[in-house]
């Protein structure tokens, strides 16, 4: 199914990158749609208390992931999305199974329950420093490569509640500087293969394109705004579970804001329902 219908729209949006590109407008849409999409699934995924539905809350994220990529002019990166998303999605579907043993048994609660706003604000700041040093040094700049780099942020944003908890109440030296140079590899991993994936694509992908206009600036900087505030949101939701307002956004949350239901609605309402109650007539 990943193959042959999850990323047909990956894939189609690649084959026709030469024609694609020549639109801004078609450009902006895909990348505004994706953003949208990717940061749906994201949050959404957060809720799920079932590995199958919180799996595929996480496709629809990756896929929205690789549309910002392509309205981004990042159609290498996007490609690269696709292999990475395939290698990481089999290894998931294969070790679900035992995911919520692993998690408990690795399960390691900073001494204060959840970092400290100060301190996650600090570990926010340290892996956007991390991230534009890295990005510079492999040329894949906000100004140069928007897709990218966009991606690269967002990915490193994983490891902030890790550096925060490197740095919470009881602060050690090894632990920190472990935690930098795990940022630091990470970081120097995706872009480079960032640039292995361009330089493989030259023939048959367009180059990745730089920053347009003020829309793409916009559309870049409000995504990853966006999965900053859900980093956040990550944090403060756990500690404040109790509170009518987080609970009754968990719960619609959990239920992906209800648009399920709602296209199922449309689909039956202009769908004809004769046909489909019909019986299968019988030949002898």
């Amino acid at each position: 199914m990943h193959a042959g219908i999850i990323n047909a729209g990956g894939f189609l949006i690649l084959r026709l990158s030469d024609v694609v590109s020549l639109s801004n407008g078609a450009l902006e849409v895909l990348a505004a749609v994706g953003g949208a999409t990717a940061l749906f699934g994201s949050v959404v995924m957060l809720t799920q208390t079932s590995v199958k539905a919180g799996l595929a809350y996480s496709t629809v994220a990756q896929m929205g992931f690789m549309m910002l990529q392509c309205g981004l002019g990042a159609f290498p990166a996007a490609l690269l999305h696709i292999v990475a998303h395939s290698l990481y999605k089999a290894h998931a579907f294969l070790s679900s199974g035992s995911v919520i043993d692993l998690a408990r048994a690795s399960s390691t609660p900073s001494p204060g329950g959840q970092p400290h706003p100060a301190r996650l604000a600090v570990a926010m700041v340290a892996v956007f420093t991390v991230a534009l040093g890295v990005a510079a040094l492999f040329g894949a700049t906000l100004q140069q490569k928007p897709g990218a780099f966009a991606l690269g942020a967002i990915l490193l944003l994983g490891l902030v509640h890790l550096l925060a908890n490197a740095i919470d109440e009881r602060p050690n030296l090894y632990v920190i500087a472990k935690s930098a140079i795990l940022a630091s590899a990470v970081a120097v991993a995706y872009f480079a293969l960032q640039a292995g994936a361009e330089w493989l694509t030259a023939a048959s992908l367009p180059a990745t394109q730089s920053l347009k206009g003020p829309l793409d600036l916009a559309i870049v900087m409000v995504v990853i705004l966006s999965f900053g505030t859900v980093t956040l949101f990550q944090s403060v939701m756990a500690h404040h579970a109790q509170a009518p307002f987080w609970q009754a956004l968990y719960v619609h949350l959990s239920h992906g804001l209800y648009l399920n239901t709602i296209a199922n609605r449309l689909v039956l309402r202009h769908w004809p329902r004769a046909a489909a109650l019909r019986p299968l007539s019988t030949k002898a």
